[in-house]
């Protein structure tokens, strides 16, 4: 269970001790997410698409509050990746209390790969996909 606790302006949820996986964590929201996480004395889990990129957030959020990180490599658009990543994560830990599913891109099988016949509304956008 995680606990909350009311501060100035809303509520906070305490995730000391805690075991926190955020994806698409080399920059952005995803970045920030670890960071806050780590400041607030979670073990973090970060992945991005690069193994340069992960490190370095893991780098940044261990000498930003001293949290346990772990850094993995991770394309959301590659099933095999997240499959390893996963395991990983799993070999690493016996559960996951918040999964902050941060990272961008889509995968072919997400989409079934084939575009319809149907013109989009808007001229900009893509044709949606076919249905699965």
């Amino acid at each position: 269970m995680i606990n909350t606790r009311k501060v100035e302006g809303g509520t906070r949820m305490d995730l000391a001790g805690k075991t926190v996986v955020v994806t698409g964590a080399g920059r952005g929201f995803g970045r920030a997410f670890a960071l806050h996480a780590g400041r607030t004395g979670a073990h973090v889990f970060v992945s991005a698409r690069t193994p340069a990129a992960a490190r370095r957030t893991a780098e940044e959020v261990a000498a930003d509050s001293g949290a346990r990180v772990e850094a993995f490599a991770c394309d959301l658009a590659d099933p095999a990746t997240v499959r390893d990543f996963a395991q990983q994560v799993a070999a690493h830990t016996p559960s996951v209390d918040v999964l902050i599913n941060n990272g961008a891109g889509t995968s072919p099988a997400l989409t079934c790969g084939t575009p319809t016949t149907k013109r989009s509304p808007t001229p900009s956008l893509p044709e949606p996909p076919a249905p699965c």
